[in-house]
């Protein structure tokens, strides 16, 4: 069985399933920790990605556009999360963290994606995320779907 999130282990699975790979320690650690589960039968496999989709090379004046469309000074550092806005991702927890530092170093937080991949749905959980994100919106950018071309 391959395992995308967290999984816990049960009798169902124990008697169905031979071996379990997980895309994360995490993953492979909420699977065993009923004890049904023996670490013997479980795998680590992380996900996999393409590079070449993102060894892009953008002149300086692209540079330049970006940083302009995005209001990001020339010198100013930018931290990046890429994917699905959802609970498990963490991103409501790197926001709050973000809120203790963001005063002490010259950054842009960047928010690239959304809770169902290039459909553009609001959820709660995005709402809660601006929300939370509003007292420093000029530092954090929710940029929404990127495709990967573009990205």
């Amino acid at each position: 069985m391959h395992i995308h999130g967290v999984c816990d282990g049960s009798a169902y699975l124990d008697e169905n399933y031979q071996y379990f790979l997980g895309i994360s320690n995490f993953v492979n650690n909420k699977l065993m920790e009923s004890g049904i589960i023996s670490r013997e039968r479980v795998r680590l496999l992380y996900n996999g990605v393409e590079i070449e989709n993102f060894e892009k090379r953008l002149s300086d004046l692209e540079k330049k556009e970006e940083k302009e469309k995005y209001g990001i000074r020339d010198k100013e550092k930018v931290i990046v999360f890429c994917g699905r806005t959802i609970k498990e991702k963490g991103v409501k927890e790197l926001i709050l963290a973000y809120k203790k530092i963001y005063k002490e170093c010259d950054t842009k937080l960047i928010i690239v994606g959304n809770s169902n991949f290039a459909n553009e749905v609001v959820t709660e959980y995005d709402r809660e995320l601006k929300l939370i994100a509003e007292e420093i919106k000029d530092n954090v950018i929710f940029t929404g779907h990127i495709s990967n071309k573009d990205l």
